[in-house]
């Protein structure tokens, strides 16, 4: 059959991958878009299961749970991605490290535990949790077929105790005890042990400690989920007037924000130190369970996994490579448990310790992406000795032959199930072709 009476499709969610997923320069290719699709939300509140369609994005998901008793594990952090996109790409939130030295919570892919597809002949295939597929299935590039419904297991509902450490921007968190980033880097094992989930922004660029952001989870408020009275009194509470919450007042040398910080990253304000919702709290940009400022960066961003037990060394590196170069926005660092995914980046080796370090960087839109490009080309090549892998949906280096020896035997299972579901490559681009599956478009 003539290829233009038969384009390939490629799904899209949210378009904010920076990667070649989905175009890929290549014409001859229909996007398939769920968003205006009915939104379906089904909750089972004996299993503890929520099943939606897959236009659904996490701040539509978060406010159909928010008066229920359930919550999700992680959020992506952004609340306009699409969930669909978000695990099929690799997309994670961050943890906090256990008593037993693993990471606690996975990528947001460890959530799901249903998918529906439809695949080239129009046929559709539901691929649940413990089917021999499963582990191709979730974080799965889009190339399986188009994902039409996700099941997710739930947890209980939760609130979230934030507190912040130092300032932003980066330039201005010496802090009267003048820390510098190496303050940060020494106390990041620490603070991993204390949390549920961090995030570190750094400029390396900057001898400073940037802005370290922990948060613990703590039960739900005592009664009904649903009693609204009680949570909207407590939404935005500042920590240090909340009746059982205590922050520890520094962290080394960095010392305990409570103020706003404004025009944060994109260019909006962010609450440091506060008590809230999980649904608030575990995105950037939410609030009572909508979401507000920037959804879109004026970016592009690369980003690389690591194994968390050279977490010292990888970080100590980039600051030697990256301090003279301009353009950097931020670079933000967060942990993620491995998974059973084939693809899923965030996986180390048995050998390395499974779970990785993810350390993302966001540059200047303006340098363009061909620098950027080179930017990540040097990141990859510093830390090659420790097997970084990129985000999926992010810009990178990436030739089958990296991947190949990336993901090893895990790359040929994937190749090999993709060509028994789509033989025919309907759901590839020319990227895909190349670097999943060794053949030119």
């Amino acid at each position: 059959m003539d290829s233009k009476l038969d384009p390939k499709l490629r799904a899209i969610g949210s378009t904010h991958s920076f990667s070649p997923l989905f175009n890929a320069g290549d014409d001859n290719i229909g996007f398939v878009s769920m968003r205006k699709m009915p939104r379906i939300c089904l909750l089972d509140d004996i299993e503890g299961v929520v099943s939606i369609d897959a236009g659904t994005t996490y701040s539509e998901l978060c406010n159909a749970l928010r008066d229920t008793s359930w919550a999700l594990p992680m959020t992506a952090a952004l609340p306009h991605f699409s969930v669909a996109g978000a695990v099929a790409t690799g997309t994670h939130g961050s943890s906090g490290v256990g008593p037993c030295g693993r990471v606690a919570i996975s990528g947001l892919a460890d959530a799901v535990v249903e998918m529906k597809f439809v695949g080239a002949d129009g046929e559709t295939r539901t691929v649940r949790k413990g089917d021999p597929e499963f582990s191709f299935s979730v974080v799965s590039l889009g190339m399986l077929g188009i994902c039409t419904h996700l099941k997710l297991q739930l947890v209980r509902n939760f609130d979230v105790e934030q507190c912040v450490y130092g300032s932003w921007p980066a330039h201005e968190s010496h802090g009267p005890t003048g820390a510098e980033l190496s303050d940060a880097l020494a106390v990041l094992p620490e603070a991993m042990r204390s949390c549920d989930a961090f995030s570190l922004f750094v400029d390396f660029s900057v001898d400073a400690p940037g802005m370290l952001i922990l948060k613990r989870f703590t039960p739900a408020a005592a009664g009904d989920a649903s009693a609204s009275g009680e949570r909207e009194a407590r939404k935005g509470e500042k920590c240090n007037s909340s009746v059982g919450f205590s922050p520890k007042q520094r962290f080394g040398k960095l010392l305990l924000k409570n103020d706003a910080v404004y025009n944060f990253i994109e260019g909006d304000t962010f609450e440091t130190t506060v008590k809230g919702r999980w649904f608030d709290q575990l995105h950037v940009w939410m609030k009572d369970a909508a979401p507000f400022g920037p959804q879109g960066a004026p970016e592009l961003q690369f980003e690389h996994f690591v194994p968390l037990r050279y977490a010292k060394e990888c970080l100590e590196r980039l600051h030697l490579i990256a301090r003279s170069w301009p353009g950097i926005l931020y670079a933000e660092i967060r942990a993620v448990r491995a998974d059973d995914q084939a693809l899923s980046p965030y996986n180390a080796s048995e050998e390395d310790g499974f779970d990785t370090l993810a350390i993302s960087h966001g540059i200047h839109s303006g340098l363009g992406e061909e620098r950027v490009l080179q930017a990540a080309a040097i990141v990859e090549d510093g830390l090659s000795d420790f097997n970084p892998k990129p985000h999926w949906g992010k810009l990178s280096n990436l030739t089958h032959a990296k991947a190949s020896r990336m993901y090893g035997p895990k790359l040929e299972a994937f190749r090999h199930h993709v060509g028994n579901i789509d033989p025919e490559g309907k759901f590839s681009n020319p990227w895909l072709d190349e670097v999943i599956l060794a053949r030119r478009s």
